[in-house]
């Protein structure tokens, strides 16, 4: 999320709050917020390609990254 979202203090809170809760109890995480920002900053890709207009909710490409990056840790885990 970005912060000229409405919603970024909201978003940003609870994503702390995860954070430390899987920390605490050891619960694997995956930062996709992390990730969205990564290739964002890095300029693989625009903002605009990967949130729809309320910088909330994912654009179809968001989302096709989203399930890979998802899969991918998955996977990778279940291969160790």
């Amino acid at each position: 999320l970005y912060p000229d979202s409405r919603f970024y203090e909201d978003f940003s809170s609870a994503n702390d709050y995860i954070k430390k809760s899987a920390q605490k109890t050891s619960v694997p995480l995956i930062d996709i917020d992390a990730y969205f920002s990564e290739l964002v900053s890095s300029g693989i890709y625009e903002r605009d390609e990967l949130f729809s207009q309320d910088l909330v909710h994912l654009t179809p490409l968001g989302y096709q990254l989203l399930g890979e990056r998802v899969s991918d840790i998955i996977f990778n885990d279940i291969e160790k």
